[in-house]
């Protein structure tokens, strides 16, 4: 490859790099444990689909995201991943994280009662090997917004259904920070596949099963913004009345166990500690969005194959060299046209990569759009999203076809002049 080939490519290659989109950055940790095998704990079932369906929720919205399942959920995973996006946070930065799993209230190396989350890999008799609500939330400071959704509230491990009460946390969280439990002290915390009943492998916590269904919608306001507080409240108006729908013998047990009436009992109530007066938007769900991001991810996927195709077709002219002839597929051809076909696909190349890449910065853009400025954006997007199919359908497929055969001509031609001066 010549010089001049390597700093063209490598000038298509910066072009289709450089981001046109920048603002706050969110970030997300997520942590499930199912697989408790070997730690004295009771394995769970959809711990980690519900991160799973919350990483892909949390992408959609721009957000950065770690997942950690399982045994790569240790401690000292977490604790790596957590100080490697501190590292990245700037001041106003929002941090969300969100675990899912078995909890434990013990006593801490200080002998102080603590409130702990099982990992990955732990041992639910040496405390060292468990995390620290208190200590974790300590150390998320103040840079910018905290978030936090814990699932692990059962009060016997061994049953399998989760025991933490989070009230040592009170008064001790850094400023802007938030923490929603998925139930209150005293309190089991369930996962079912009773949303789901004919695949058992599609269940949910009931706590994460209603911070998805908000995230998607159910908690929008009429601005089709998610904001902390109103998935919050979505949340709380809804786990304790379909926890009891979905274990209703329970629930009529342990009612009659405390002398109330199934509409009085507290089943499943989450638990919110609040020390902040930030309104974040988590999630917006403007009409029409996701019928025209997956228009846009259409128009993406056609693109990537059209590069490809691009790239097969540079490939013979990479040898292209300061000479009077190169070989392009067995046929000596003259350099200059070689050179003039490698400038003409650079091109091409480069010109497509920036309009996928203006989509895909459309789509970051989203998350942070205004509501009132939907009308017109989504609008103009979904214009040149036709735009381009067309000519991604058509006229730009029929110019490559094109191209390619008068390629082939070319060469045919080289080759039977040739064997004419040649007739060996």
């Amino acid at each position: 490859m010549t010089r001049t080939m390597a700093l063209v490519l490598a000038l298509a290659m910066f072009a289709l790099c450089q981001p046109c989109w920048a603002g706050a950055k969110r970030f997300a940790l997520l942590v499930g444990v199912n697989n408790y095998e070997g730690t004295g704990l009771q394995s769970l079932r959809h711990t980690v689909r519900d991160m799973e369906e919350l990483q892909a929720e949390l992408k959609k919205e721009g957000f950065e995201v770690e997942l950690l399942s399982n045994r790569e959920a240790t401690k000292v995973n977490v604790a790596f991943q957590l100080k490697r996006i501190q590292a990245k946070r700037g001041v106003g930065d929002l941090l969300l994280v969100a675990m899912s799993g078995h909890g434990v209230q013990q006593k801490n190396a200080k002998g102080e009662e603590d409130a702990f989350f099982c990992p990955g890999g732990c041992d639910k008799a040496n405390v060292d090997s468990l995390i620290s609500l208190t200590d974790f939330v300590q150390s998320l400071g103040a840079k910018g917004v905290n978030l936090l959704l814990v699932d692990a509230c059962r009060n016997d491990p061994r049953k399998g259904v989760k025991g933490i009460t989070g009230n040592e946390l009170e008064g001790r969280l850094p400023a802007n920070t938030a923490m929603l439990f998925s139930c209150s002290a005293g309190q089991e915390s369930f996962e079912t596949n009773a949303m789901s009943p004919n695949d058992p492998s599609k269940g949910h916590g009931v706590f994460f099963f209603h911070v998805l269904k908000g995230l998607r919608g159910e908690a929008k306001n009429a601005k089709g913004e998610v904001t902390w507080l109103q998935l919050v409240d979505y949340v709380t108006e809804n786990v304790d009345d379909q926890a009891k729908k979905w274990f209703d013998d329970r629930a009529r047990q342990q009612a009659k166990d405390r002398g109330v009436s199934l509409v009085e009992l507290r089943f499943q109530s989450p638990h919110l500690l609040n020390n902040m007066n930030e309104r974040p938007v988590l999630a917006r769900r403007f009409p029409g969005l996701e019928t025209l991001v997956a228009r846009v991810n259409e128009v993406i996927k056609e693109f990537n194959v059209e590069m490809e195709v691009l790239k097969l077709k540079m490939t013979p002219w990479a040898n292209s060299e300061e000479r009077a002839f190169v070989v392009v597929n067995g046929t000596r051809i003259p350099a200059k046209q070689a050179k003039q076909r490698l400038d003409t696909y650079t091109a091409k190349f480069v010109a497509l990569g920036r309009e996928k890449l203006g989509l895909e910065d459309s789509l970051k853009i989203i998350p942070t759009l205004p509501a009132d400025r939907w009308p017109q954006f989504s609008a103009e997007l979904a214009a040149r999203c036709d735009s381009l199919l067309i000519r991604t359908d058509g006229k730009k497929v029929a110019d490559f076809n094109r191209l390619a055969n008068e390629i082939e001509m070319k060469l045919k031609k080289l080759e039977l002049e040739q064997k004419l001066k040649d007739p060996k």
